[in-house]
């Protein structure tokens, strides 16, 4: 399926999540980063802000509404400057995983209301480790007992009934979920645009080798859409 400038729902239908079997014992885990064409992942201000465009923004809230559980590393939500996830169109927000190794949760995400004008929020969770601080009052996932086993934070999630996750980032998150088989999907945007060594970063952090299996894609105002199976997927 390859979609040209699609509408509201045939959008919608390409990101589908998928139907998950009944043996498994994790969520179903998809990706999304937005690169440039010269493959960077931020521009001229550090942040993917920079490469982003309404095209984009418009797949990026659409994600969010097909998942139940949003993953971001701590580093790129204070780079970002996240906060709880407000709800969608449905009146339902996923909930926020942040995972951090240093047992630290973003100010921005402390400091998020659970309504935003009458909007409800997501919960927020913090994903560490039991060696890490204890000494904010949130909600702790412990993954591990000096760092976070993604493995283990994929199993606490699907016990707590989580069955699609969403991973915003950033890329050594990223890069440690596809090295250990737990990505099923990348969902890749193209921004129209080069920026050089203005961006240095790059989707992944590590060597690895990863086999990827066509699914579909769009255009929209000239930005590309492309959605892959990750083919080593635990």
């Amino acid at each position: 399926m390859f979609l040209t400038e699609p509408g509201d729902d045939a959008l919608r239908s390409l990101y589908v999540v998928p139907t998950s079997p009944g043996n498994r014992t994790r969520p179903f885990v998809r990706a999304n980063f937005i690169m440039t064409v010269d493959g960077r992942v931020t521009g001229r201000n550090g942040r993917s802000s920079s490469i982003n465009n309404p095209a984009d923004k418009r797949v990026f809230d659409l994600l969010r509404t097909v998942c139940d559980t949003v993953l971001v590393g701590a580093g790129t939500i204070r780079q970002e400057g996240y906060g709880r996830i407000e709800a969608g169109p449905d009146g339902t927000a996923p909930d926020l995983v942040v995972v951090s190794n240093s047992g630290d949760m973003p100010d921005t995400v402390l400091s998020s209301p659970t309504h935003d004008g009458g909007v409800p929020r997501g919960q927020a969770f913090l994903a560490t480790h039991a060696g890490a601080p204890q000494e904010q009052h949130v909600e702790r996932l412990i993954c591990g007992e000096e760092s976070v086993d993604a493995s283990t934070l994929m199993h606490l999630l699907y016990e707590r009934g989580y069955r699609s996750v969403l991973c915003e980032g950033g890329p050594h998150l990223v890069t440690t979920l596809l090295q250990a088989g737990l990505v099923d999907q990348l969902a890749m945007t193209t921004s129209p645009m080069l920026v050089g060594t203005a961006g240095e970063v790059l989707m992944t952090t590590a060597p690895l080798e990863t086999d990827l299996t066509w699914v579909g894609g769009a255009t929209i105002d000239g930005t590309v859409f492309a959605l892959w199976d990750v083919s080593s997927s635990a």
